[in-house]
């Protein structure tokens, strides 16, 4: 580089910082290798964070619990089975696994998840009785049910789709809410030996709900 050049590069960085511009472009600056979407993450997984969830789901942190969190924000972000989803998580695209620190994912790893939540269900729904219900306030019960893919569970049974999905299993759910629809307990059970009358269980998991709150 000759002295005219130099000398002519530095009146233009003078010019440049008198004016308060920029040095260097940013196409100049910077080369764009790879861009991740990233906002829809953040805005679900702030709500579950502002939320507590993470600590209704177990008061210390774990691989398991941030599966679990990973398996909440993709039901949200892209409703998919284990499968899709694990695949989804595992995409060159996803920003989710990776602001959560999950490292290799695959469907058997959502699957342990699952079964490790499975054994928390009473202290998670202990802690939602704790923070959403009291002696004396309105509950409603309702039923539901969801079609299955496959045909090992021993709860499924053939019967009325509210999914409109015709020939497949259904597994049935009691559902106990407060006023506000917050869900603090849940309850699969056998369409063919359901608690008869049906309000018992629902008095049932109140009466569990309520000893999980005092």
């Amino acid at each position: 580089m000759t002295r005219h050049v130099k000398h002519r590069t530095k009146i233009e960085t003078l010019r440049r910082l008198l004016k308060n511009q920029p040095l260097v472009s940013p196409e100049d600056a910077f080369d764009i290798v790879r861009s991740k979407p990233y906002g829809h993450v953040a805005a679900v997984l702030g709500s579950v964070r502002k939320l507590g969830l993470e600590r209704l789901l177990a008061p210390d942190a774990s691989a398991e619990r941030e599966a679990v969190v990973a398996l909440i924000c993709a039901r949200v972000l892209s409703p998919a089975s284990k499968l899709a989803t694990a695949r989804g998580l595992a995409g060159a695209s996803e920003s989710l696994a990776e602001t959560l620190g999950l490292g290799e994912i695959d469907e058997n790893r959502l699957y342990a998840a699952m079964d490790w939540l499975v054994d928390r269900q009473e202290a998670v729904e202990g802690r939602l009785a704790q923070r959403h219900l009291e002696d004396g306030a309105l509950v409603l019960y309702d039923l539901t049910s969801v079609y299955l893919e496959g045909r090992c569970c021993p709860l499924a049974r053939h019967g009325y789709s509210r999914d409109g999905k015709r020939g497949k299993l259904q597994i049935e759910f009691g559902l106990l809410c407060d006023h506000l629809t917050r869900l603090p307990g849940a309850q699969p059970f056998d369409i063919l030996t359901r608690p008869t009358p049906l309000q018992r269980q629902a008095f049932e998991l109140l009466d569990v709900s309520l000893e999980r709150s005092q």
